[in-house]
């Protein structure tokens, strides 16, 4: 598997840069510690054994890039997105996450504490869900049960309001994909039959009590 993120880049120098697009390249046992990046755009990029340490990575955006044995060291990563990238066996010590986003990221080997990284957490509950989930098994595995088990936490919490936003139609993507309330209860009204559910009124309720 990591072999193929290998394959089809072109092999270029890793260099402090400010603006630009950079698309299918690999970048490879390279150091760019303590050096700035700004405002780049990296598409398709594979970044193999790369040491970020001390490196500042400024509003930047990562679209469907994979990081292979990294290290982020004491790295600040601030207001960069990370669309559908993948970070395999990397190493976060002490590394801060300030205003990023992280949209169907994958984390395999590897994982950064909870304290760390949950403001980073997708802010879409769906989203949310399956990188805590995955961040909690990578955390159990690595042996970090505290990290694991708040991770597992914000994955159920995450679950909750997603299955809660299905019902109620709480946000535009849940009135799209699931139906809200009112129509279910219109819905399961047919052929003379009323099927929604019962109504709890004040005078049922001091009934049943």
């Amino acid at each position: 598997m990591t072999e193929a993120l290998l394959v089809g880049r072109t092999p270029a120098k890793l260099i402090s840069q400010k603006s630009p697009v950079v698309s299918d390249a690999l970048f490879e046992a390279e150091r760019v510690d303590e050096q700035i990046f700004e405002g780049v755009r990296f598409e398709h990029c594979t970044f193999a054994n790369v040491s970020f340490k001390e490196a500042r990575l400024i509003s930047c955006t990562f679209e469907n890039c994979a990081f292979i044995d990294c290290y982020f060291r004491m790295a600040v990563l601030e207001s960069s997105r990370f669309l559908g990238c993948k970070f395999i066996s990397c190493d976060f010590p002490k590394a801060a996450f300030r205003q990023c986003s992280f949209v169907y990221a994958q984390f395999r080997s590897c994982f950064v504490p909870y304290a760390v990284f949950e403001p980073s957490l997708p802010a879409e509950a769906n989203l949310r869900r399956l990188l805590a989930d995955n961040l909690a098994r990578e955390a159990e595995a690595a042996s970090a049960t505290n990290d694991a088990r708040l991770y597992r936490l914000r994955a159920c919490e995450a679950l909750e309001q997603y299955l809660w936003g299905g019902l109620v139609g709480g946000d535009k993507w849940s009135r799209e994909h699931f139906p809200g309330l009112p129509d279910r209860v219109e819905m399961t009204s047919f052929n003379g039959m009323d099927r929604s559910l019962p109504v709890r009124t004040s005078s049922s309720a001091s009934t049943i009590s």
